[in-house]
């Protein structure tokens, strides 16, 4: 019709192309928001990381993944070993275990259309490619600035051969990580603090045990608790996101404590020699530090289900604990948000990392569903409750890994302890 003022679609970059970046790009989009997503890397791969999918994950899933694809493998009873193998306790629940790259593909799938046929149920209902939406993979975002005349932020960012862009918003989102550049522009020194111990990680296909090992641990989140080390395992998707029996993957997760000093020095040094600061990526931790750290050590604490894990992961990965929480969440109007680890990067006890990304997600959306341009909204109904869940996983994360590493806890083998009784909070795995 002559006359008619057709506005330019809201824009948004997300800086980080990983699950919160991907959740977020999901739930703008279908705003009918531009989306740009900057991700640093070449190649998103995962390590074997096991997902727990809380409430908010699910409710993500149900609401806008149209490939209606299979994501996890059911886990029906939580078990804590004796050193000996015997169960010291067990009991009923009812959990959703995935794997990152099977949530990783399905977004993608839903965001831009980009297809891992093995990983997605139904390919034909992927998104369509279009020029609404951007994942762009090399990008490094090195900085941002907010013009209040424009009411724009003005993101710069290098690719991997060094050469600088500029690209502008409505709205920026960084979903760095705990280690998020984003926020320490608004808070420079802001400690992502070494807890005092970390995380072997790793999986090994459930062929690869003994059939009387992989049917303990099948549909099991199984622990075994010890002094100063705290080791839980549970089922997931195997290659290519694969649910099928005998194809599936038991990832394992196994806290020691570990004081500064050079027994850290060593395990947190790569094969090249690097110290690297928070990880040690698959396949390239030194031979020596699994003969010398890890077997030893598995020797030592763990029931013999739990040793057959650890013994047969050929390619173990450690990832430091730490703390760290943003004071603010939403800067200059609503215009520039942290959300997932970037904001609270809480300890991975509450089993709520991509929980806590999806729930920032359904909220992002419910807020700016009636007008997307309403930037403001963000403060006044979107960051109270952001921060106040992203406190509730700091306090309680922290609270459940000082027990397992530094103090008693009722289910370890080296306490002496009436009825074995976990309090509510306790129940790791339970993330809301």
């Amino acid at each position: 019709m002559e006359g008619t003022v057709t506005q330019s679609p809201v824009t948004a970059v997300v800086s980080g192309g990983s699950l919160a970046g991907l959740m977020i790009a999901v739930a703008l989009k279908d705003l009918g928001y531009s989306v740009t997503v900057l991700e640093r890397s070449l190649r998103v791969q995962s390590q074997g990381a096991g997902i727990v999918l809380g409430n908010w994950s699910t409710k993500f899933f149900q609401v806008f993944d149209k490939t209606e694809t299979e994501l996890a493998i059911s886990a029906l009873r939580r078990q804590f070993f004796n050193r000996d193998g015997s169960t010291m306790k067990e009991e009923s629940i009812s959990l959703a275990m995935t794997s990152w790259d099977k949530l990783y593909y399905t977004l993608r799938a839903n965001f831009d259309g980009h297809v891992e046929d093995r990983y997605i149920d139904n390919a034909s209902a992927a998104a369509q490619k279009d020029d609404m939406t951007n994942y762009l993979m090399g990008r490094t975002v090195i900085s941002h600035s907010y013009d209040a005349t424009l009411e724009k932020v003005n993101i710069t960012y290098s690719d991997m051969e060094g050469q600088e862009g500029h690209i502008q918003a409505h709205l920026f989102v960084c979903a760095e990580g705990a280690s998020s550049s984003s926020r320490e522009m608004y808070f420079p020194g802001l400690p992502r603090a070494y807890s005092g111990y970390l995380a072997f990680r790793g999986l090994v296909p459930e062929s690869e045990l003994d059939q009387a090992t992989a049917e303990t641990l099948i549909h099991s989140m199984s622990f075994i608790h010890a002094k100063d080390s705290q080791f839980l395992c549970y089922t997931i998707p195997g290659p290519d996101g694969c649910t099928t029996p005998g194809r599936r993957h038991i990832n394992f997760v196994w806290y020691n404590t570990y004081p500064d000093g050079p027994h850290l020095e060593k395990v947190m040094t790569d094969k090249g020699g690097i110290r690297r600061p928070y990880s040690i990526a698959a396949g390239t931790m030194p031979q020596s530090v699994i003969e010398d750290e890890i077997h030893p050590k598995a020797r030592e604490k763990l029931s013999p289900q739990c040793l057959e894990v650890v013994m047969k992961t050929k390619q173990p990965f450690t990832q430091l604990v730490t703390d760290v929480i943003s004071p603010s969440a939403v800067f200059h109007d609503g215009h520039v948000v942290l959300v997932g680890d970037a904001l609270s990067g809480a300890r991975p006890h509450t089993t709520a990392s991509t929980n806590q990304a999806a729930d920032h997600a359904l909220r992002l959306h419910s807020v700016l569903q009636g007008d997307p341009r309403n930037f403001r909204s963000l403060v006044k109904s979107w960051e109270p409750e952001s921060l106040r869940y992203a406190t509730y996983l700091w306090d309680i994360g922290k609270a459940l890994g000082d027990l397992s590493q530094f103090g008693d806890h009722p289910m370890s083998v080296d306490t002496e302890s009436q009825g074995r009784l976990l309090d509510e909070w306790m129940k790791v795995g339970d993330p809301r």
